[in-house]
């Protein structure tokens, strides 16, 4: 999802692929300020995509028929971030 919004801090952890390639090209030209780490290959592509912001989560499938839940909760918002950072600092 390409979100090119002045002030807006963004972070992905992406597989390594063509389309991810393209997608930091993109973002190299927004107004957005876009941190990406890449995911190792052998470790396996992720099966979503997840956004998070404020006390959202949402998921939506990338490999099959395209369908997203959105999870409106504090707590599960928070324990996704923790997630994240956890999966970020282990990376490069």
């Amino acid at each position: 999802i390409n979100i090119d919004m002045p002030g807006l801090i963004k972070r992905d952890i992406m597989c390594a692929s063509r389309k991810a390639e393209l997608y930091i090209q993109r973002y190299a030209q927004s107004q957005t300020e876009h941190h990406y780490k890449i995911w190792p290959k052998e470790k396996g592509e992720f099966p979503t995509d997840a956004l998070c912001w404020e006390n959202k989560v949402a998921y939506t499938d990338v490999q099959g028929h395209p369908t997203s839940i959105v999870i409106e909760n504090k707590a599960v918002a928070d324990t996704f971030r923790i997630y994240f950072w956890q999966m970020w600092n282990s990376l490069q």
